[in-house]
C-alpha cells in the first residue's frame, strides 16, 4: 500500500505564509492609522535590533544542516550565483521594476501610491521573501515566512504612520508574489532530491545571516546578486553527483 502523505506535505502547496504576511500587514498598517500621532519612532531601531538578532541565528540554523560534504558544492554555488547576479544587475534591475511600479501605480493621492509601492518593494523585493517562500513550497518549512510577517507587521506600523492608508493596500500584489512562489517551489519538489533541498536552505541561511548583518547596520550586503545561487548549488550537485565527485570529496 503506497504511503499516505502526511497533512503537512498535503498543504504545502496551500501559501499559508503568503495570507499570514497580508494579515500580518494590514493589522500593522491598521494599528499605524489608528496611532499615527502616538507611535515613537524611536523604537524603531531597537525593535529591528531584536529581531535582526533572531533573524541571525535562524541563518546559522539552516547553514550547519548542510552535510560537510557539500560544502564545497555550496560555495561554488555562491560563488557563480554572485558572479550571474552582478553580470545581470539584479540590484539595478529591481531598482528599474521598482521605477516602474511607481509609474503604474500612480493615482490622484500622491501618498496613496508612495505608500503602496513603497511598502511592497520594502516586503516583497528581497531575499527573506524568496527564501521563506521557497522553503514553504519545498518543504513546508514556515519559520522564515512567518518571522518574516512579524517583521512586516512591524515594519507596516511605521510605513502607514508616514504614507497613510496606500500601505495597507500593499497587502494585493503582496499575496499575489510570495503565494506564485510557494505554489511554483511545491510543484518543482518532486523532481528535487534531499540534497537539493539541503543545498537551497543552506544558501538561504548565508543570505538570511546576511539580511541580518543588514538589520543590525553592520555591513550593507548586495543579496539581490545572490539570489541566483539558490538555483547554482542544486545544478552543481547535480553535475558533480554525475560526475562522481561527490564521493571523492567525502571519502
Amino acid at each position: 500500500m503506497p504511503k499516505q502523505p502526511t497533512f503537512e506535505a498535503s498543504q504545502r502547496h496551500f501559501p499559508i505564509g503568503a495570507v499570514v504576511n497580508a494579515l500580518t500587514v494590514a493589522i500593522g498598517s491598521l494599528i499605524g492609522l489608528f496611532f499615527k500621532h502616538q507611535i515613537d519612532h524611536s523604537y524603531q531601531g531597537i525593535l529591528f535590533q531584536a529581531i535582526g538578532l533572531g533573524v541571525m541565528l535562524m541563518g546559522i540554523q539552516m547553514g550547519l544542516k548542510v552535510p560537510g560534504k557539500h560544502w564545497v558544492v555550496l560555495m561554488l554555488g555562491l560563488l557563480f550565483g554572485t558572479l550571474t547576479g552582478l553580470y545581470l544587475d539584479l540590484v539595478g534591475t529591481l531598482g528599474s521594476i521598482a521605477s516602474h511600479l511607481k509609474v503604474l501605480f500612480q493615482v490622484e493621492d500622491p501618498n496613496f501610491s508612495q505608500g503602496l509601492v513603497t511598502a511592497f518593494i520594502i516586503f516583497c523585493i528581497g531575499a527573506m521573501t524568496i527564501i521563506g517562500s521557497l522553503e514553504e513550497g519545498l518543504k513546508g518549512n514556515r519559520t522564515i515566512i512567518l518571522t518574516k510577517s512579524v517583521l512586516d507587521g512591524f515594519t507596516a506600523m511605521l510605513l502607514s504612520g508616514a504614507y497613510g492608508i496606500g500601505v495597507m493596500f500593499s497587502i494585493i500584489p503582496l499575496f499575489i508574489f510570495q503565494s506564485s512562489i510557494t505554489i511554483s517551489a511545491y510543484y518543482l519538489h518532486r523532481w528535487l532530491k534531499e540534497d537539493d533541498l539541503n543545498l537551497i536552505s543552506g544558501v538561504g541561511g548565508i543570505l538570511i545571516v546576511g539580511i541580518g548583518l543588514e538589520m543590525l547596520e553592520i555591513k550593507d550586503i548586495a543579496l539581490e546578486d545572490m539570489l541566483p545561487a539558490l538555483l547554482f548549488a542544486p545544478v552543481i550537485y547535480r553535475i558533480f553527483d554525475k560526475l562522481n565527485v561527490i564521493k571523492r570529496l567525502s571519502s
